[in-house]
């Protein structure tokens, strides 16, 4: 059996990868989704915090689409690391 992650896998996995360190470059900017005071998602890195907002608020339609019995539209947050 190969366990490596190729395709779909791939980019899902690309997708949620934490570093874990310092990013140089161009991101500033570093912002994790939580919902009800617990993270829903890796953290995501942009330029500005609308970017960041914008990351965001597609992860909460994708968590809510595909969870409509957990996750409520209440109850969540941003938090913008700096």
């Amino acid at each position: 059996m190969n366990a490596r992650l190729s395709g779909a896998s791939f980019a899902r996995a690309s997708q949620d990868e934490d570093t874990s360190g310092v990013i140089v470059g161009a991101y500033n900017l570093a912002g994790q989704l939580y919902y009800q005071d617990r993270p829903q998602s890796q953290q995501f890195y942009a330029a500005t915090e609308q970017e960041l907002q914008a990351m965001a608020a597609d992860r909460k339609q994708e968590l809510l689409t595909d969870n409509p019995e957990i996750y409520k539209t209440g109850g969540w947050e941003l938090r913008i690391f700096q």
